[in-house]
């Protein structure tokens, strides 16, 4: 079946021998979950965008936002939606660390030892998983210290339905949004297992804002005593992130987390953080660095060979866990595809604690002598290397020689040694005018100032909203340059259309928002 993903035209035919998979084993969630992640990576380029219910806007701006594209909606929500079923309908509990374990409480760190693992001396979950997704409810383990402080309610719209583009028409969902509400949760004596870290305590299943998008078949834990170490933590802040090693995920959503955390709470409470086989990568220390440091504690994300018992395992049992999570504005119909897409007011707080440290809160920013474009490159990434960034910037220097203020052309560059933390934030909050190709790089661009103007070179795949997003949320002006052609993520090089890049950077000067 896979060579059907090479062909545009061929998805939903894909997408229907998918579902027959699916049908023929029923209570395999593995089958519709992957089909799910290789939709994601594919649009038809005709596809057009899902119609806005124009008769629903007397109800409030909330209400005029767009919906997921239909491709999302029709072929890959569904898939992730029966595969979570499956996986919540066959579970029948992780293992039970003994009772003793409560008697460490004085201990800040400590191992978890656990009940035998006889049959009879598991509860096993008959009914599968309960399913908790309202934290504030009352659960099936019932504990009366869980509580729930819900910092916004969202509803708001922001964004543009359709935006400015170049190049290739336009693919994606729209960009126009209901803000979502932002709360902090802390939940005691809860289990934390597999590579997602899925809160569970007893039957109950604690489902983040991610919801169907986690593989939860990897992730819930066996009935049976670990093999691998568990840790007892008397209090820590889950920093849940999908897609953990990647630069992007960590930046934009796991720091808007703790962010928000550091804003309301300000408390310096251990960190449990993903870490790729227990080791963190060296920039998130620098990055936890530039926030003031913090006790980190890694969370071991286990590569797939170790086999699935080993990848479900329990990692930490917390007795005070506290989790900042989305949630979804009253009587607004759930997107599903805004994950790794922080609430505006999230990244607002991000943007300001990180840009506060870096250069000092309340410090005047002084004018600059040129203005100055940024380009970031990616010259040592695997994928979607720009060949001819030679020619393109030769033609953005003959473009910026033309104008009557003086500019210049900085580059960001993945090369190593990447750029600290702290100049990244100096460089991105120096630039008037951005330019990258779809990538990791482009995260840093919720560091600009507001009215900073963005060009981003992306892809006709339903996943490619990011920066698009981010600079709605924080007041830049964006203009998209849409790359034409199939499976464009996995690209080794790419040719950008320099004409069109050099269109959209026309646009910007000429100044319209």
């Amino acid at each position: 079946m896979s060579y059907l993903w090479a062909d545009a035209g061929r998805v939903q035919e894909g997408s229907q021998l998918c579902d027959e998979a699916s049908a023929s084993a029923p209570e395999d969630p593995s089958i519709p979950f992957d089909c799910a992640q290789s939709l994601v990576l594919l649009l038809p380029p005709a596809e057009e965008l899902e119609a806005v219910d124009d008769a629903l806007c007397f109800q409030g701006p909330s209400q005029c936002t767009d919906g997921s594209s239909f491709h999302w909606t029709i072929h890959i929500e569904p898939k992730f939606e029966r595969a979570q079923l499956a996986a919540f309908k066959s579970w029948r509990g992780g293992p039970v660390p003994l009772p003793e374990v409560n008697a460490s409480k004085d201990v800040r760190r400590s191992l978890v030892h656990w009940v035998e693992p006889l049959r009879d001396a598991l509860p096993m979950c008959s009914n599968g998983a309960n399913a908790i997704r309202a934290w504030n409810i009352a659960t099936s383990s019932g504990n009366s210290e869980d509580s729930v402080e819900e910092l916004t309610s969202g509803g708001e719209a922001y964004g543009k339905r359709t935006p400015e583009t170049f190049g290739g028409p336009f693919s994606w969902a729209g960009q126009r949004y209901a803000e979502r509400g932002v709360s902090i949760t802390t939940l005691r004596d809860v289990m934390l297992s597999g590579n997602e870290g899925v809160i569970t305590r007893g039957c109950d299943v604690f489902v983040p804002y991610y919801d169907v998008q986690v593989p939860w078949h990897e992730n819930l834990p066996r009935s049976v005593a670990p093999e691998g170490r568990v840790e007892w933590l008397q209090s820590a802040l889950w920093l849940l992130v999908m897609f953990p090693a990647n630069f992007f995920s960590f930046l934009v959503d796991e720091l808007a987390r703790l962010s928000v955390w550091l804003t309301v709470r300000k408390q310096r409470v251990p960190l449990l953080v993903p870490a790729d086989r227990g080791k963190l990568k060296s920039f998130m220390y620098d990055w936890f660095d530039l926030l003031g440091g913090f006790d980190v504690v890694p969370y071991d994300v286990r590569p797939h060979f170790m086999g699935p018992e080993r990848v479900a395992e329990p990692r930490f049992m917390v007795h005070e866990l506290h989790v900042v999570d989305w949630h979804d504005p009253p009587g607004v119909p759930r997107r599903g595809d805004l994950f790794l897409l922080p609430p505006r007011w999230a990244l607002q707080q991000l943007r300001y604690l990180v840009v506060g440290q870096a250069t000092g809160f309340g410090t005047e920013e002084r004018a600059a002598a040129s203005r100055t474009l940024l380009w970031i490159r990616r010259a040592t990434a695997t994928t979607r290397r720009v060949a001819n960034e030679g020619e393109l910037i030769t033609a953005l220097e003959r473009v910026l020689a033309s104008l009557p203020e003086r500019w210049r052309i900085k580059i960001f560059s993945d090369v190593q040694p990447a750029p600290t933390a702290f100049d990244a934030v100096q460089l991105f909050r120096s630039a008037d005018l951005a330019i990258g190709v779809h990538g990791s790089g482009q995260a840093n661009l919720i560091f600009c100032r507001p009215g900073t103007g963005v060009i981003d070179i992306n892809l006709p795949e339903p996943h490619s909203q990011y920066t698009a997003h981010n600079s709605y949320a924080l007041g830049l002006r964006y203009r998209l340059v849409m790359m034409s052609g199939v499976a464009l993520h996995q690209s080794v090089n790419m040719t950008v259309p320099v004409d069109d890049v050099l269109d959209a950077l026309r646009s910007l000067l000429a100044g319209s928002p």
